[in-house]
């Protein structure tokens, strides 16, 4: 009996040990570049859904054609998630709900409203013609519709953004996998001795 003890006691020590490896091996990371790489590649992440909706728009920015967008209905709610625009497009009548109440400006969206003329109210846009896998990504990123100083905004700076997110987030995620790597290199080698 006292051997079945001593056994199940040594076991526990071992994991008490392993436990303290664990603790050890990160001990040995440097904090600071660990934090500035988990800052960095969570900043990147949350840029991510600007950067894929301004690399959809300069992929297909030769199929944007130039037409109005006649709203049908309008609400203009307290959070992002409880707007609504509705309407179509003039020349094709293809029908749009999109969260972007951004696409007519603020001052001209309160003329409007206090003149009761929102519905049937036609503006310029840029929009992309449905097609395929694009029409899905839509849905996602909301990238069909444009503003025109939207779609005039300089190619350099989409593809200077999108490449910045870009390598902010692989910076990022380097710096973590360094520093880890580090870590568990030095606790090797502290075992070793």
């Amino acid at each position: 009996m006292a051997a079945k003890e001593r056994k199940h006691h040594g076991r526990g020590e071992a994991g008490a040990k392993g436990d303290q490896d664990v603790v050890r091996k990160f001990r040995t990371v440097n904090r600071g570049l660990l934090a500035l790489g988990l800052v960095m590649t969570a900043v990147a992440l949350f840029i991510a859904p600007l950067t894929v909706r301004s690399l959809c728009i300069l992929i297909n920015r030769g199929g944007f054609v130039q037409d109005a967008f006649e709203i049908e209905f309008l609400h203009e709610g307290t959070r992002v998630s409880s707007r609504t625009l509705e309407g179509r497009i003039v020349s094709s009548g293809e029908r749009f709900v999109t969260k972007r109440i951004d696409l007519i400006g603020g001052e001209q969206r309160r003329q409007l409203a206090a003149q009761g003329r929102i519905p049937g109210h036609r503006f310029p846009v840029w929009y992309l013609p449905r097609r395929g896998v694009w029409a899905g990504i839509d849905g996602v990123v909301d990238f069909r519709l444009l503003s025109p100083e939207e779609f005039e905004t300089p190619l350099a700076f989409v593809l200077g953004f999108a490449a910045f997110n870009i390598a902010f987030a692989l910076g990022g995620a380097l710096l973590v996998r360094r520093e880890i790597r580090r870590a568990l290199k030095e606790s090797r080698s502290k075992e070793q001795l």
